[in-house]
């Protein structure tokens, strides 16, 4: 199971302002799409290291995996 926060992609107009207030003020964490999707497969292949992740573990997850991919594509 995971709790992301607000998931940004490609946002655009009144979704974009509003994901940037929510996020500015500190009541939503956001989790782009690449990291979540990265954290996700990295984490249904290794095994759950917990259960709930929060937005912190699939950033660091996330960014971990995606740090990977570009290093085995050198």
């Amino acid at each position: 199971m995971v709790k992301p926060g607000i998931v940004t992609g490609h946002l655009s107009g009144l979704k974009s302002v509003m994901t940037g207030v929510l996020v500015g003020l500190g009541i939503v964490q956001k989790v782009g799409i690449q990291e979540l999707v990265a954290a996700m497969l990295q984490q249904v292949r290794d095994g759950f290291e917990k259960e709930p992740l929060e937005n912190d573990d699939l950033i660091r997850i996330g960014q971990k995996a995606l740090a990977s991919i570009a290093e085995g594509s050198k």
